[in-house]
């Protein structure tokens, strides 16, 4: 059975065994496990292009434009650094508080 291993820095390898979470690493046909091999190989080979356009396009950046945006960008976090109280929390315990009570 084909597998997705999630387990390495490049975000995920094809192998023949699965470090998923259970109920996650369900059996595929031997369409589907050619399809997803196909697949795979398409965004292998398109990778190095597709890195090469990106680099190319940064290169071409009109760097006095992004820098007045940037100053822009500043301006605004700075008023809203002084208009708005800081909070004492992100608000995650509470969505985590939430989450339990859905679950149940």
């Amino acid at each position: 059975m084909l597998a997705i291993q999630h387990d390495d820095a490049a975000g995920g390898e094809i192998g023949r065994e699965s470090t998923t979470p259970a109920g996650y690493d369900l059996p595929m046909s031997a369409e589907e496990e050619r399809l997803l091999r196909k697949w795979v190989r398409g965004w292998v080979k398109a990778g190095p292009a597709l890195e090469k356009i990106r680099r190319q396009e940064i290169r071409k950046l009109d760097t006095k434009a992004i820098q007045t945006v940037l100053r822009q960008f500043d301006d605004v976090f700075e008023d809203a650094l002084r208009r708005l109280p800081s909070r004492k929390t992100s608000g995650l315990v509470e969505q985590q508080a939430w989450f339990r009570r859905l679950r149940r």
